[in-house]
Order: C-alpha cells, then structure tokens, then sequence
C-alpha cells in the first residue's frame, strides 16, 4: 500500500514538472529479449540536434522505479544545468541483475541487462546526437550494483560510472581500465558500509577496483563535511581513477546528513573522462592531479575545482577539451 501511494505521489508529480516543463519527458518503449521494455528520456531544452552532447543511463534501485529515481536523485536539475542528456530505465519487476545474489525478478529470470542498457543507449543514438566518448552510467542500490557491472561488462560503451550505496556484485575483470567512483553510506542497513553475506563492504569494493585498474600506492583521502571522506587512487594504469565518498547518511543516500549533492560530485568525476580509442582519457593530466590532500585551494572543493596551468576548472572540465 505504502508503495502503491509513493508511485501514485509520484506520477502526479512527474506529470506537473513535465506540464510545467517546455520540454516534456518522453516514456520510450523498445523491444529486448521478447519482453517490452521501457524507459524515461529527458532532453533538456538547450539541446538542438546540432551538436553532441554527453548521454547519462540513471538506473533505480530495487523495488523503485525510473520515474522516481528521476524524480529524488537529483539528476534531472544536473542535466538541465549541464545540457546533458539523461535516460532512467525501468527494469522488470522493479529490479535488475547486477549479479550474484541481486536481485529480485531480473536476477530470478537470468536478465541481460548490461545488453538491454546498449539497447536503451542505441535508441536514443538512433533519434539524438550523442557525443559517443561521453556516455556514462550511474545508479542507486540494485542500480549501483548494475553501475558497477556495467563498469565491468561495457567498458567498450561507457566512458565513467558512478556507483551510489550498490556493490561490485561481478568478478572484477574489465576489458580495460574503468573509472569509476561510488558513494556509500556509514549507516546504510539495507546494503551495509561493512558488508554482509550478499554484499561485500564498500572498502572491498574500493580495494577490488584498485587492483582491476592496477592502481599503485595508497588512496588519497580527503576530509568532507562530520565524517564524511573521499579516498581516491590517482595513479592507475591509463591514468583513471577510482575513488570511493563514504558519507553520514543511510541507505537512501541522496538525502544524506551534511546535504552533500552527489549528482554534482559524480558529474564533475564523470564529465572528465572520454571514451577515445577504446581508452578513457581524462581531461586533467597526471601531473596536473593532487598529491596530497589539503584544506587550501585548489583542492578544497576536490572534485569540484581543478586548477590547470594556472586556470581554475570549474567542474573539472577542459574547454579546450569539451
């Protein structure tokens, strides 16, 4: 019943942002694997057709769905204010296989999900003009875990992903090296910060990404807001990333405690990297990165400002590169 209500708040909701809109969001059915499936598409109004622009696959968590993963996520606002555009697949039975153990009917029915995510992404290659080195996954719980697939099984698609309170669920074998960043929870009791007998603890996660991006020495740490911290290991092979953000939250961790606004902390990671010649390359050089952690500029706002040849990046991204 509770579910019922939220889904019906919902929709009304979708439908009066999408009225006051002057751009309506578009619900896209595609056929994949003899079922009907759908998916939210929205394109912001500064799109044209004229030129490219970055593709971001949002996926819900288990039980939810894509019109309310789009609706408290945060990253419709992010995509208006980027001029990205931004898709929430719906997966069946609310769920998605993200692997051992996850979840639900996806999981129960063997879906190919990481195949019906190309899907959605060819669709809308097919009717917009999609900036190919720019597309990037992300997700919450059930859809931070498919994330995390996704950033094993379609390196050869996305360029970045970015996790939120979901596991690496998959061996950790990509094709190539996969930046990737994830967001967890210290209080989170639906998929534990410590792990459990399902879900590996978010520092396993971090610890597996680094040995699959043959990353050397420690993550650099850097303090947030209480006692919340960022540990990212910044030199890895081709030079990606992998960063894990442990903050006071639970598990719905868009609504965390210091009102941290993750879809601005993972575009700013994401938005850097590139999909070129099957490599992701990066917008800030090695040498150009931290390496130490400080309270001074320009690495207060770490994942926010870059300072670049004595020019301040806002967002971390090259003009002369995007």
């Amino acid at each position: 019943m509770v579910k019922n209500l939220v889904s019906t708040l919902a929709s009304i909701v979708f439908i009066l942002l999408t009225a006051c809109s002057a751009k309506a969001d578009d619900v896209i059915t595609l056929s994949h694997g003899g079922k009907q499936r759908t998916f939210i598409l929205h394109v912001p109004v500064s799109y044209k057709g004229n030129v490219s622009v970055p593709l971001v696959l949002n996926f819900h968590g288990y039980t939810s769905s894509a019109l309310q993963q789009g609706l408290f996520s945060g990253w419709r606002d992010k995509s208006i204010k980027e001029r990205f555009i931004i898709a929430w697949p719906q997966g069946i039975g609310d769920s998605w296989n993200a692997g051992a153990g996850c979840c639900g009917s996806a999981l129960n029915q063997g879906l190919d999900d990481v195949d019906f995510a190309r899907s959605v992404v060819a669709h809308i290659q097919a009717s917009h003009k999609i900036d190919e080195r720019r597309i990037y996954a992300t997700g919450f719980s059930n859809g931070g875990a498919l994330t995390q697939r996704l950033a094993v099984e379609a390196t050869d698609l996305f360029a970045a992903a970015a996790g939120v309170a979901g596991m690496l669920l998959v061996p950790a074998q990509p094709k190539r090296p996969m930046p990737i960043i994830n967001f967890h929870g210290y209080r989170d009791v639906t998929v534990p910060y410590a792990g459990n007998d399902v879900f590996p603890a978010a520092q396993v996660t971090l610890k597996k990404w680094s040995e699959a991006n043959q990353c050397a020495g420690a993550p650099i740490t850097l303090a947030l807001s209480g006692t919340g911290k960022c540990e990212s290991y910044l030199s890895c092979k081709d030079d990606v990333e992998v960063s894990l953000c442990s903050l006071e939250g639970e598990h719905v961790l868009y609504l965390n405690d210091r009102n941290i606004k993750i879809p601005d902390r993972a575009w700013a990671f994401l938005s850097r990297f590139s999909l070129v010649n099957g490599v992701s390359t990066t917008s800030i050089p090695r040498r150009d990165r931290p390496t130490t952690a400080t309270s001074t500029p320009p690495w207060s706002v770490w994942f926010l400002d870059y300072q670049v040849d004595g020019r301040q990046i806002q967002g971390a991204i090259l003009p002369s590169t995007h």
